[in-house]
């Protein structure tokens, strides 16, 4: 049976392969993670009788804009800033933990847990915002190509709406 859990999980697994995928322009990764979402999208539908299907669908939605946008920066050879790596990898590895706690605290409905998914989404929001304001700050001071902005942006926005979609499950 497929249920909410299984489908965070499966998101889990996804960040850390879209992660390996960014650090080495894995083009093959982006494919087969597209596939996998596609699925995902199905899966997504079983359960739609509750509004925790609305949630992770929109969170689904927000990971395939970005694997649209980090196959568009693989496909067309475009690099990132040192920091910009580093910001996007300090995204990963928290959306990462950030969804492995979602999915721990459907299954226990732990009160700490539930309080700290809610804090990371929060935070990790606000982490988003700041790091698209130093990159238009890096853009004017011309440290980043106007090629890369827009992917960067839309990286940065598709992460945003992965923290912003899974934090609502937990209420």
């Amino acid at each position: 049976m497929v249920d909410t859990c299984y489908i965070l999980k499966a998101m889990v697994e996804v960040v850390q392969r879209v992660s390996s995928s960014f650090r080495g322009h894995n083009l093959k990764i982006v494919y087969q993670v597209k596939n996998e979402s596609k699925n995902m999208e199905q899966d997504i539908r079983i359960i739609a009788v509750n509004q925790q299907a609305n949630h992770l669908e929109e969170a689904r939605q927000s990971m395939e804009q970005l694997l649209d946008a980090l196959e568009y920066k693989i496909v067309n050879g475009i690099l990132f800033s040192d920091k910009a790596l580093q910001e996007m990898t300090f995204l990963f590895e928290g959306l990462s933990g950030h969804l492995v706690n979602t999915k721990d605290w459907l299954i226990t409905g732990n009160k700490l847990l539930q309080e700290q998914v809610k804090k990371d989404s929060h935070t990790y929001a606000i982490h988003c915002q700041d790091f698209a304001t130093m990159h238009e700050e890096r853009l004017i001071a011309g440290v980043c190509m106007a090629q890369s902005s827009g992917i960067y942006l839309n990286m940065l926005d598709g992460v945003r709406g992965l923290f912003y979609n899974t934090g609502l499950l937990v209420g």
